[in-house]
C-alpha cells in the first residue's frame, strides 16, 4: 500500500527528495543505504536533515565488509528514526516503515 520512489545513489536520492519537497509532497519515509556511490548515506542523511527535521529516515547497512553495527550507530547519532542491518527480511523492512509512519 506504499508508493515507492527509487534512486540509484545518494545524489539521485537527494535530487528526488528536493523535487518532492518543492512540490509539497514530502515523503513519509526515506530509506537509505549507508555505503553508496557518489554520495554516501551519511551525507544524504545530513542533507535531508538540513532541509527537513521531520522527515522519517531508515538507515540500512551491511557494513561493506566491516561490522554494520558501527555504520548504523553513527546513523543513529545523525538522527535517523530506525536502523536495519543487512540482511533483513521484507517483514523487518515493513515493520520499520510502519514504525516510522505510526
Amino acid at each position: 500500500g506504499h508508493e515507492v520512489f527509487e534512486a540509484s545513489d545518494g545524489d539521485e536520492g537527494l535530487s528526488e527528495f528536493k523535487s518532492m519537497m518543492s512540490k509539497d509532497k514530502s515523503p513519509d519515509v526515506v530509506i537509505t543505504d549507508i555505503i553508496m556511490p557518489n554520495k554516501h548515506g551519511y551525507d544524504l542523511i545530513c542533507n535531508i536533515r538540513s532541509i527537513s527535521t521531520d522527515t522519517k529516515i531508515i538507515a540500512i547497512s551491511g557494513g561493506g565488509g566491516a561490522n554494520p553495527k558501527v555504520f548504523l550507530e553513527i546513523s543513529e547519532f545523525l538522527g535517523v528514526n530506525h536502523i536495519l542491518a543487512k540482511p533483513f527480511s521484507f517483514d523487518d523492512l515493513l515493520q520499520a516503515v510502519n514504525h516510522c509512519t505510526a
